[in-house]
């Protein structure tokens, strides 16, 4: 049995803030204030959007192939954001939510939370 991650930081429930200003600096994780009370383990910027675009157009090639239509959406969604989203806005993150971890993906610029899924060894490789 592995010893659970380090918690970089906590989270508690607040809520929902108000969009800052544009010249405002937010967390990158703020898009995450809905969902309650969690535990940050990791964050991590997306930097190299071919990679990223490849692996996940893998990924919903083969959730289409298996038709888990929940993963080929959410791919779909962070495809997306791999075009449009600024460059330095876009992160991954691990946490923690009532005892199961999570890998969740957002979009700083906009404070939007792009997708979450269990896993997050295996959907943060690379990153």
């Amino acid at each position: 049995i592995a010893a659970p991650e380090p918690v970089v930081a906590k989270r508690k429930a607040k809520p929902a803030p108000s969009k800052p200003a544009a010249s405002t600096p937010s967390s990158p994780m703020s898009a995450l204030a809905d969902l309650g009370d969690y535990d940050l383990i990791r964050e991590l910027p997306v930097r190299d959007r071919t990679t990223f675009r490849a692996v996940w157009s893998a990924h919903r090639a083969h959730a289409l192939n298996d038709g888990d239509l929940v993963m080929v959406a959410m791919a779909s969604v962070l495809l997306d954001a791999a075009e449009r989203v600024a460059q330095g806005h876009l992160f991954a993150a691990e946490i923690r939510h009532s005892g199961v971890s999570y890998a969740v993906w957002v979009d700083s610029e906009r404070d939007v939370l792009l997708g979450i899924a269990l896993l997050p060894t295996i959907w943060l490789t690379g990153l």
